[in-house]
């Protein structure tokens, strides 16, 4: 059984597993987002992480990054003639996510600025807003927010409506949520009247990749 806590984030390897046709459709509509030549952030996570095996689709991106295994989809990419600079964060390894914790990563999206952030997160919450299981990670986030003219949280409908350990940041922060159909209305009323837009795919339809 996963654990339930408020702090007890399932590992990678599971949530890695779970819900794939979702995360795929998630990341195929942040994708549309994604223009040659933009300057993006990646979070870490899964569905971000599925959104960067898509990269190979652009051109002459400059992406950066916490996570370690999207780092190697960002080379990957370039193997297939789409050349992308990638600048990791640096910062302490958290064994177990593969991604870049501490003051040099929260330095690096402190003293850099992009186009997007493609952000996944713990929790949504109208009462509490953005937060996550681990603290280290949200403030890696919390810079990484600030760091983006433009911000897009992929997210599952699972997140909506939960509050996990750590503040990361507030919901009008968020300029695009992209999840599936099975959110509740009322909260996307609640989320579009404070001024983010809601994009959801509908979690039967079947996937759309992008040409190579």
């Amino acid at each position: 059984m996963l654990p339930d806590g408020r702090a007890s984030e399932p590992p990678l390897v599971l949530r890695a597993a779970q819900d794939q046709a979702v995360k795929a459709a998630l990341a195929a509509r942040a994708l549309e987002f994604v223009h040659d030549g933009d300057c993006i952030a990646l979070d870490v996570g899964t569905t971000v992480l599925a959104l960067a095996a898509l990269l190979d689709t652009r051109r002459g991106l400059t992406v950066i990054t916490a996570s370690l295994p999207i780092a190697q989809e960002v080379i990957k990419a370039g193997m297939h003639g789409r050349s992308h600079r990638l600048i990791v964060t640096g910062g302490e390894a958290r064994p177990g996510e593969l991604s870049m914790v501490g003051d040099l990563a929260q330095r690096a999206y402190r003293e850099l600025h992009v186009d997007k952030a493609f952000v996944g997160i713990g929790g949504v919450s109208l009462e509490d807003g953005l937060t996550e299981y681990n603290l280290e990670d949200a403030l890696v986030k919390r810079e990484l927010l600030h760091s983006a003219n433009q911000v897009y949280l992929l997210a599952d409908s699972s997140k909506f409506g939960r509050t996990t350990f750590a503040s990361v940041g507030r919901i009008d922060q968020v300029s695009a949520f992209i999840t599936d159909s099975m959110v509740a209305p009322e909260m996307i009323r609640e989320i579009t009247a404070l001024g983010s837009s809601v994009y959801t795919v509908d979690r039967d339809d079947p996937v759309s990749i992008p040409a190579r």
